[in-house]
């Protein structure tokens, strides 16, 4: 009996080719001739009881893929859907297209506790759905010719050819306001409010604030009126939660700002919860605070926005704003839209990416076993590849290889005492499509294959998304690598790489 030591040790490196489109932030390839883009989202529900119709928002760059190729200019092949199907459309807006921080809100009608999941879909050009921004806000004003219908105050004129609210001109002493009354729920539920400001044009000051839970219209951005204030100030060159009650009191949380007056328009981003206040300028979080150091009065339904002037003046204008209810409780994230790993062959633990075959005798066919475990939402599927370093060598010294497939013949038959080195690819299903193995690995029942492949060469495809479970030997590849050495088979440890690439097809 020959006793060669061969010991090859095949390690697997994992090399995940994810399309760039299901990462945020990342360039998108141009997809237009390969169908529509689809991304799971996951939204939590900690309230602690089942939700109607309520919006949640998802966070989107546009700008990249806007720039890419990979989305309409104007935002408007993006949809929303309750199913990976994109079967049942779900109502909802986009605010701030073509930035990197996008805002798309959706209403979810029935929104259980715990997790669920929707999904959003671009890239698409045939319309099956279109916003409705006024369906998912409780307020969508100043977007539009049609007055805001808040009750306006002081100085504030509606602008309907501009389509803004002048809260001032840059003039002294002028103070403009535009308040709606809204419920004392509102402090319950929470609140967050989108909206576009400008100020500049002028000597300097003051303030455009956004107030709730007053017991009367403030004139001053400090002095509140048993409720809280959001102030953008110019003069004071900070951003501000305040609960204070004396001008220009401290704030209860501060951000130093001192471009605020320079004549630009800002998105703004402010939000209320019973736990936390939160502010943002053009995407970027400058406000967190968790505690006020005045209780508020939230019985109090003075609600609205404010701008004014002093001894020196700015025009301080909003525009393009939408409120809808808040809470910290419910938060929308992406899944995770393409992973992939390397399983043992009962897909209960990872595997250690070392296929150790052990010391070889001539009177037993050696063989590693792993699985491949892809969990893809891409409309049109995924293929997995292969690359090698080459043959399995021994310096110089190749194993002799099997032949490739011919979709459903060919292979060889790897026996005890001959020499041979090959791969069976049993590709199995996914769960929503058909998986194809390619022709190459698709050889005659129990026969191994060629598995020396250089450049990355597709094994199998599925047509659809996967979703594998936990513990899932239907919707995975096993993966087979099998050897048989002869009396003539050269001693020595032999050496293989082997790289495996999933790529998702959208």
């Amino acid at each position: 009996m020959n006793l060669n030591r061969i010991g090859p040790r095949l390690i697997l490196l994992i090399l995940i080719i994810s399309l760039s489109t299901i990462l945020l932030g990342l360039p998108a390839p141009k997809v237009r001739a390969i169908g529509s883009i689809t991304q799971a989202l996951k939204t939590s529900n900690s309230l602690g009881s089942a939700q109607t119709n309520y919006p949640t928002e998802y966070i989107l760059n546009t700008a990249t893929l806007i720039s890419s190729g990979t989305m309409r200019s104007d935002c408007g092949d993006i949809r929303m859907f309750s199913d990976s199907g994109l079967t049942t459309s779900l109502t909802y807006a986009v605010l701030s297209c073509n930035t990197t921080y996008t805002s798309v809100v959706y209403i979810v009608p029935s929104l259980a506790t715990g997790f669920s999941t929707q999904y959003i879909n671009y890239n698409d050009p045939p319309a099956i759905t279109t916003a409705n921004p006024t369906a998912v806000f409780d307020k969508y004003e100043m977007s539009t010719a049609t007055p805001p219908t808040c009750t306006l105050g002081g100085s504030a004129t509606w602008d309907a050819t501009n389509k803004w609210l002048a809260l001032t001109a840059a003039v002294n002493n002028q103070s403009g306001t535009c308040n709606y009354s809204y419920s004392s729920s509102l402090a319950t539920k929470g609140y967050r409010a989108f909206y576009q400001t400008y100020a500049g044009g002028g000597t300097g000051a003051d303030s455009t604030w956004q107030y709730a839970f007053d017991s009367a219209i403030p004139t001053a951005e400090d002095i509140v009126l048993g409720g809280q204030h959001f102030t953008y100030d110019e003069f004071q060159s900070r951003m501000c939660f305040t609960t204070s009650t004396v001008d220009n009191g401290t704030c209860d949380a501060s951000f130093a700002n001192t471009i605020i007056g320079n004549g630009v328009w800002r998105s703004m981003k402010v939000s209320y919860d019973p736990t936390s206040r939160k502010m943002f300028e053009d995407g970027q979080l400058r406000i967190n605070a968790t505690t006020s150091t005045n209780a508020v009065n939230t019985a109090n339904t003075f609600f609205g926005f404010a701008g004014r002037t002093g001894g020196q003046n700015n025009i301080h204008r909003i525009r393009a704003l939408a409120i809808m209810k808040y809470s910290e409780s419910v938060y929308t994230s992406l899944v995770d839209n393409l992973a992939f790993s390397i399983r043992n062959a009962t897909d209960t633990v990872p595997y250690n990416n070392i296929c150790d075959f052990g010391d070889l005798v001539t009177s037993a066919v050696a063989s590693c076993q792993y699985r491949l475990k892809v969990t893809s939402i891409a409309k049109n599927g995924y293929s997995l590849q292969v690359k090698t370093s080459g043959n399995l060598l021994n310096g110089a010294i190749a194993v002799t290889n099997a032949i490739a497939g011919t979709g459903g013949v060919g292979g060889t038959l790897i026996v005890a005492g001959t020499e041979m080195y090959g791969v069976i690819i049993t590709p199995n299903s996914c769960s929503t499509g058909t998986m194809t193995p390619a022709a190459s690995f698709n050889p005659a029942s129990g026969n191994a294959v060629l598995f020396n492949y250089t450049t990355a060469t597709t094994i199998t495809s599925c047509n659809s998304t996967n979703q594998p479970i936990t513990i899932d030997t239907t919707n995975t590849v096993l993966v087979d690598q099998r050897i048989a050495i002869s009396s003539l088979t050269s001693a020595g440890i032999y050496v293989q790489t082997v790289t495996w690439t999933v790529v998702p097809n959208y």
